[in-house]
Order: structure tokens, then C-alpha cells, then sequence
């Protein structure tokens, strides 16, 4: 066998060496660190807003979400469950979350949701904007999670305004379901 050619094996056994701990690390929702082997529902409490520039606002919030065994679930239901504080364009804003929304469990330990929407309704002003995009939601224990600090890249599809979301939520039970 030629140098080159045995040359080139090697690296490309190397590269497929490397390239298999990335397969074998796929993430997936756990039950007291153990895989989930059912669907198991969680509850989710806590504030979701945005930040603008040309305001912002946060709202109470209330729902549920679905993991599915590996890294598949959905937050099933998301509902504001009071007013708003805060105003974008010195409106008051009462956000409708049209939900369910997809989300995938992540190596980082973190959860994506790719294809978030909602409406957003000025009661006292005469427009409300669609807003669409991606949250992630970043555990604050991804193997044992209480609690999920929001975030992503989100915009009111009318203009192309990014509007990135904010917040916190509760799980409940907490301490129970996380990522590994």
C-alpha cells in the first residue's frame, strides 16, 4: 500500500473515531436521572415578556408540557393568567400564546423550541402584530430542573422588529425530570 493512500486511511478513521462520540451523546428527558420510558407531564409557572426598543413587558404565565420519552415533548398549553406589566409603544399588551409549541431536549442540557408564535393585542392601541420564533429554555439544573430562565430569537413578523423573550418558569415537580 502507498504512503499516501495509507496516510489518508488513517486520518479518515480518526475523523470517524471523533465523529462517533457525537452520535452516542444525543440528549433525552430523565426521571430522577434515569430515561423516560413514558410520556410524563410537567407544570410550568412563572413570568414570560419582551424586551423591545420600544418597550417591554412581562406576564404572569401558567401551563403544562408534555416530555416524551428521548428528546421530544411540547409545552402543551401556556396561558396568561393576569395582567401585564409594562407597554410597547405605551400600550398595554396581553400577549395570546398560540400554543402547542415543539420542543427538543439538547446536548448542552438546554431545550430548544423552534417554532414559537403568539399574537400580540393592544387593547388600547389599533393593531396587534404576530410574533414568531425560537426560545431556548436553560435549566438551572439540567439534570434535576426547578426552574427554566427564557430566552431566544423571536420577531414581530409585520416589520421584521426583533422582539427577544424573557422570563422564568417553575416546573413542578421540581427537581424530579431534567436532560442528559
Amino acid at each position: 500500500m502507498n504512503k499516501a493512500r495509507t496516510v489518508g486511511l488513517f486520518a479518515l478513521s480518526i475523523m470517524t473515531a471523533l465523529a462517533l462520540p457525537a452520535f452516542a451523546s444525543a440528549a433525552e428527558w430523565t426521571r430522577e436521572g434515569e430515561p423516560l420510558e413514558e410520556p410524563q407531564v410537567i407544570g410550568l409557572e412563572g413570568t414570560y415578556g419582551h424586551f423591545t426598543a420600544f418597550g417591554s413587558f412581562k406576564c404572569p404565565v401558567q401551563g403544562e408540557a408534555t416530555l416524551l420519552p428521548g428528546d421530544q415533548g411540547e409545552i402543551t398549553e401556556l396561558q396568561v393568567t393576569g395582567p401585564c406589566q409594562g407597554s410597547v409603544f405605551n400600550c398595554k399588551v396581553e400577549p395570546v400564546l398560540e400554543t402547542p409549541w415543539q420542543m427538543e431536549a439538547q446536548p448542552s442540557g438546554n431545550i430548544f423550541i423552534s417554532e414559537a408564535k403568539e399574537n400580540w393585542v393592544f387593547p388600547e392601541c389599533i393593531f396587534a402584530p404576530p410574533v414568531e420564533g425560537s426560545i431556548e429554555l436553560t435549566p438551572n439544573n439540567s439534570g434535576a430542573m426547578s426552574s427554566l430562565i427564557i430566552s431566544g430569537t423571536m420577531e414581530e413578523t409585520v416589520t421584521g422588529f426583533p422582539v427577544p423573550p424573557n422570563g422564568e418558569l417553575k416546573v413542578t415537580p421540581a427537581g424530579i425530570y431534567g436532560v442528559s
